[in-house]
């Protein structure tokens, strides 16, 4: 799949928090082209919980996940998981991110994040950082 992007929860949380370069980059592509993880939208919701209007804010993740995709942990992601994990076992990335690494390059998509030094090391993974100046 081409031009299709998975969206990190550091970058669904600046469209959430309005920052208005990431809301235009999001505005430039097709919502048929933009999903985002079971594993980010967990941590959207763990986000939303533990916050100081835990209603509201879960609200507003459900409002902006019903817009897009949200891409299941598949039997493909779970080989890519294992392939990942293997890949980068001398320099280890977190368990959620690497879930939603082994999702993206399973869907075949543009990671959108700005924690580069962590996705970076995944191999064959593209990643895009839109709080970066084009």
């Amino acid at each position: 799949m081409t031009d299709r992007y998975v969206l990190d929860t550091d970058a669904v949380v600046d469209v959430l928090r309005g920052r208005q370069e990431i809301i235009a980059r999001l505005a430039a592509v097709s919502p048929d082209d933009v999903a985002v993880t079971t594993m980010t939208l967990a941590e959207l919701l763990y986000g939303a919980a533990v916050s100081s209007d835990s209603e509201r804010n879960a609200q507003e993740v459900e409002r902006f996940v019903s817009r897009v995709r949200v891409l299941p942990f598949s039997r493909e992601a779970a080989m890519r998981h294992a392939i990942v994990r293997h890949a980068v076992r001398a320099q280890p990335i977190g368990p959620n991110d690497l879930i939603v690494a082994a999702t993206a390059l399973a869907a075949g998509a543009t990671l959108v994040t700005s924690n580069i030094g962590e996705f970076s090391r995944v191999p064959g993974l593209p990643i895009e950082n839109w709080r970066a100046r084009l």
